[in-house]
């Protein structure tokens, strides 16, 4: 699509006055056009073509500066001369290796011109290279040039579900619930980025669908590293075209949103996207309305992305303890996040980093009684605690089923391999007791010991997660590595965890987020997760994965683990 660059009213006797360069080109345009790009020696005529190294466009920054190129002719007898259409582009060496300067930009617009490339012989226009150079801001700005109707861009891609506030993060414009802005949109300095997945390559309309009832606004959406400047405007909801957009390789789009100017109270309602043409047409991803109305909370949850999971192979003979090392490294460190390492059916152990950015060790244990409230648990179906660690606070937790808690605020750091260990054992009066340990600084660390009643069962269903909690964070991926597994079975032998079959939670499965997946760590013997920050990284669902052994199990001293005094 050719690109329209804004220009001041103020400059247009600047641009009128066009120096002889300009006018040359004008001529050479017309005169190639009817020369049909060749060169004429004597009676011959030969079709000449050019190799430009390394662009035939060239992206320069506001401040200007030197650009170089280098221009090759199919035939090597041709000279060739340069003439450029604008006086910001001035050459300073050079005609084949070519080295031109750049002029300073001081205007908020970015600027196009041209270097011509002619037959030094004929004057024939060969070709020409494009300098597109920046604003002050640092965008490219271009005026949309579409309007698409629905049968252009038949996908609606709601704001609420898809959107985040990016400037600045962890911003609370956006509620957690709706999805939406919370209050009038005035504020011109919030930037809000709405992501969707698109399943081909080929060319992709976009557009945005909108009203503004108190006057005229006008928003930027930029996409990749151009921006586009729309207008919005009247009481009635339309389809404004931003860009035909190349999209050469199938992932996620990245759509920001930002208030120019307005003459009203608002920069408008927009309710979302609409996208159309060829990149559409495959298998695309991104929160529908349609699913986030079957339930109020969807939207919170959707919003959060998809928790991955591992689900570990078994032995089928009575397991006592599983074993477990994760590593988070620096750059995986985000808050709302739990790594969590020894899940078992009736519950789960492992590392987070709470929304406040504390870290802590979190050992849950469900009730066998069914409610998201714990008040309303019985007295016989509580889960009871019968030890905890040092400096471990114990509590109960709801609102995804209710039962007994605990947290350890033990400080771990990133680039660090914590291990852990949990214990499931029959009491043989008809309960379970439920024991976390946490190896660090050196040593075993009791966290906690629960009796769950109504249970009969070993240590079933060993698995760990990677989960976001906070709609807010879920714009940064996050991964996670789980390493050496092993189990001890009630016998009393260790068995070494090598298979883990790959999944996710419903988020995923119903393709509303596709940036998540699962692979195995040779080096280190392990699997890792990742998820979150709309990667393109995509695992399918129930894919099984085996990593190397590491061959050795564990040395824990098990009879100084329950020797562990409780801290009351």
């Amino acid at each position: 699509m050719k690109k329209w660059f804004k220009t001041n009213i103020g400059n247009k006797k600047m641009i009128m006055k066009m120096n002889l360069y300009c006018i040359l080109c004008l001529f050479l345009t017309v005169f190639s056009s009817a020369c049909g790009n060749e060169k004429i020696d004597g009676n011959k005529t030969k079709q000449v073509t050019l190799t430009i190294t390394p662009s035939d466009e060239i992206i320069v920054e506001g401040k200007g500066g030197s650009v170089s190129f280098t221009v090759t002719p199919s035939d090597p007898t041709v000279a060739l001369k340069y003439v450029p259409s604008v006086e910001w582009v001035k050459a300073t060496s050079g005609t084949k290796e070519t080295l031109w300067n750049i002029a300073t930009n001081t205007s908020k617009l970015s600027r196009e011109g041209y270097i011509y490339i002619l037959d030094n012989a004929s004057l024939v226009q060969l070709g020409k290279i494009t300098i597109i150079q920046k604003s002050t801001d640092g965008e490219i700005q271009e005026n949309p040039t579409v309007s698409f109707n629905e049968a252009d861009v038949p996908i609606f891609i709601p704001f609420a579900g898809n959107s985040y506030m990016t400037t600045p993060p962890a911003s609370s414009e956006i509620d957690l619930y709706t999805g939406k802005f919370k209050d009038t949109w005035m504020d011109k300095t919030i930037v809000s980025s709405t992501y969707f997945h698109v399943g081909e390559t080929g060319n992709m309309n976009l557009a945005v669908v909108g009203s503004n009832e108190t006057g005229n606004s006008v928003v930027r959406f930029k996409i990749r590293d151009k921006t586009y400047d729309v207008t919005i405007s009247g009481p009635t909801s339309k389809i404004y075209g931003i860009a035909t957009i190349p999209i050469k390789k199938s992932g996620y789009i990245r759509v920001d949103m930002q208030g120019v100017s307005r003459s009203g109270k608002s920069f408008g309602d927009l309710t979302g996207f609409r996208i159309g043409g060829q990149a559409t047409m495959g298998d695309n991803h991104f929160v529908t309305e349609e699913k986030m109305a079957e339930d109020k909370l969807n939207c919170y949850f959707f919003r959060r992305g998809a928790s991955v999971h591992w689900g570990y192979t078994m032995p089928e003979a009575n397991v006592e303890y599983f074993y477990n090392e994760v590593l988070v490294t620096e750059e995986n460190v985000r808050n709302s996040s739990y790594y969590m390492m020894n899940g078992f059916s009736e519950g789960y152990m492992g590392i987070q980093q709470t929304s406040s950015g504390e870290h802590t060790i979190l050992f849950s244990v469900w009730s066998p009684y069914s409610t998201d409230n714990p008040s309303d648990i019985p007295e016989d179906k509580r889960v009871k605690l019968l030890r905890k660690g040092k400096n471990v606070t114990v509590g109960e937790f709801g609102n995804e089923g209710s039962g007994g808690q605990s947290w350890l605020h033990c400080g771990w750091k990133a680039g660090t391999v914590y291990k852990a260990l949990v214990q499931v054992k029959p009491d043989g009066n008809g309960n379970t007791i439920y024991t976390a340990y946490f190896y660090a600084d050196n040593e075993w660390k009791l966290i906690a010991s629960f009796l769950r009643p109504d249970t009969n069962t070993w240590y079933k269903g060993a698995h760990s997660f990677l989960e976001n909690f906070d709609p807010v964070n879920s714009i940064y991926t996050r991964s996670v590595l789980y390493k050496n597994q092993w189990v001890r079975l009630a016998s009393g032998d260790w068995k070494e965890i090598t298979t883990a079959k790959f999944t996710c939670d419903n988020t995923g499965i119903q393709g509303l987020r596709y940036d998540y997946s699962g692979s195995v760590d040779e080096k280190n013997c392990g699997f890792v997760l990742k998820s979150f920050g709309f990667s393109d990284d995509h695992t399918e669902y129930g894919k099984i994965f085996t990593r190397p052994s590491s061959g050795t199990a564990p040395d824990i001293d098990f009879k100084r683990l329950e020797n562990i005094p409780s801290v009351e």
